[in-house]
């Protein structure tokens, strides 16, 4: 299987909007506060905490701070392996005996996107619903192909957009079958994806 990322804009009305950026400050809370949990016990007893330590805090979360329940469980989860993806960076430094340094704690303008990575999303024709927010209007100006297996939803320079990753049935490809006489393919540079061939394929 192969892979292949759409990004749309989608138009959030004004309380989607509020959502959307009380879904990204929590999230980046939850990301600083699991880091400093990470780093005090590695400086304290010298221990990692694992990913899966920190996903299993979660319920307790959600009863401490009621305002968690708005958002997807996935998405929050989402967050803790996007922290345990860093830290493990560090740790891989550590033993090569680099120079390296604990994760950056992510300030306002550092954190632009959360992921729903499995499911509470969907498309529904000029909509996408996205859990805990609604159905929010998309700007889908390609057709999808494959399946969707996750969906980001991004808010950067006052824009809001989603990228959505799809899984699709690999393809031959005229540029690398040497038992076939090679043809001529156009190319287009873009600005969404960095190329598009003349017969579909998207870098």
């Amino acid at each position: 299987m192969s892979h292949i990322a759409y990004k749309f804009k989608i138009e959030p009305d004004e309380m989607q909007k509020e959502t959307i950026l009380q879904t990204l400050s929590l999230c980046r809370w939850l990301y600083n506060t699991a880091l400093e949990q990470r780093i005090y016990e590695y400086k304290t007893h010298k221990q990692a905490l694992s990913l899966y330590t920190q996903k299993k805090e979660l319920p307790q979360l959600k009863q401490a701070f009621p305002v968690y329940k708005s958002v997807h469980s996935q998405v929050l989860q989402n967050v803790i392996e996007r922290l345990d993806k860093a830290y493990q960076s560090f740790f891989n430094r550590l033993k090569k005996e680099e120079k390296a340094g604990f994760p950056r704690f992510k300030g306002k303008k550092r954190y632009h996107s959360f992921v729903y990575p499995q499911s509470g999303f969907s498309l529904k024709g000029k909509y996408i619903f996205l859990s805990k927010i609604g159905d929010v209007r998309i700007k889908k100006h390609r057709e999808v192909r494959g399946d969707v297996k996750a969906c980001t939803v991004i808010h950067k320079n006052g824009k809001f957009h989603v990228s959505l990753l799809c899984e699709i049935e690999p393809q031959e490809n005229p540029m690398t079958d040497k038992a076939k006489k090679p043809k001529a393919i156009g190319i287009d540079l873009g600005i969404s994806h960095l190329a598009i061939t003349s017969d579909g394929y998207f870098f």
